[in-house]
């Protein structure tokens, strides 16, 4: 294709936008604005720890209000331009260091630290990552990530309904939804708004350590059974006798659907199944 050479300025400055919202969607850099960071910070509370880990810097303005929360911050970013940006704005902060890189290609803390995610990820798989890695992590207190409303809502039952990820982590995680921040709180404007979904961990597990594995294959049996209900799923593998007794000191009726079964009535029908 021939350019017309006065027209070649605008269309190599639209390839570079375009190149430009690529990489911002790759890298999910939405970033909060003063606004959306108050909302994030009132979420975030008063409560304070010896190591904050921080997940997409951006360019360092919700970094900086982070230090005042942690002895040390560790924070984590892919851009090259932003990573530069949040060392310059936090260049004054002596217990803030800046990183280049992806955070789930290093190692997790040694000593007990909370996990912020102050960014509104575009892709589900993204998120599905940063959630699997803070799960993971035995050395996490506490993560508070933002994340697409919808995701957030699911996550923390906020419909009611409970996911597969949040029954099969409720023995050693809380999760809740606790705020909610509009897409116009963000640069670039998303699609949608976010919501901010904080994981505790517990700090003694539910149920015991060598029950961990039995409990998540009862979920997952559950979760991917055909029966339309919960009762119906775990019927190839407990008999009606007993699957009838422990539905009842549950207080699950029969015909419950497997996502309206409460966290805490999936570890008493657990219970009830394998003493």
């Amino acid at each position: 294709m021939t350019l017309d050479l006065g027209q070649r300025p605008a269309v190599l400055r639209s390839l570079a936008y375009s190149a430009k919202d690529r990489r911002r969607r790759q890298l999910s850099q939405n970033l909060l604005t003063s606004s959306g960071v108050k909302k994030y910070l009132g979420a975030l509370g008063t409560n304070t720890c010896d190591l904050l880990v921080e997940v997409g810097a951006g360019r360092g303005t919700l970094t900086a209000e982070l230090a005042n929360f942690a002895d040390n911050v560790d924070a984590f970013e892919l851009d090259p331009e932003f990573a530069k940006a949040a060392s310059k704005a936090t260049s004054q902060l002596p217990n803030v260091q800046v990183h280049l890189g992806d955070f789930l290609g290093s190692s997790v803390p040694a000593t007990p630290f909370t996990f912020n995610f102050g960014r509104k990820p575009f892709h589900s798989s993204r998120t599905n990552e940063i959630m699997r890695w803070a799960l993971a992590a035995r050395t996490l207190e506490r993560a508070v990530v933002i994340t697409q409303l919808e995701f957030a809502r699911k996550r923390a039952g906020d419909y009611g309904r409970w996911s597969l990820a949040t029954v099969q982590s409720w023995p050693t995680h809380d999760w809740r939804l606790v705020g909610k921040i509009s897409r116009h709180d963000f640069r670039p404007v998303p699609k949608v708004d976010a919501g901010i979904l904080e994981l505790t961990a517990r700090p003694s597990p539910l149920i015991v350590h060598s029950a961990m594995n039995h409990y998540k294959d009862l979920v997952a049996l559950g979760f991917g059974g055909k029966g339309g209900s919960l009762f119906r799923s775990l019927r190839p593998r407990y008999s009606h006798r007993t699957l009838l007794r422990a539905f009842s000191r549950a207080e699950v009726p029969e015909k419950t659907v497997v996502a309206f079964v409460h966290p805490d009535q999936w570890l008493q029908i657990f219970n009830q199944l394998e003493p």
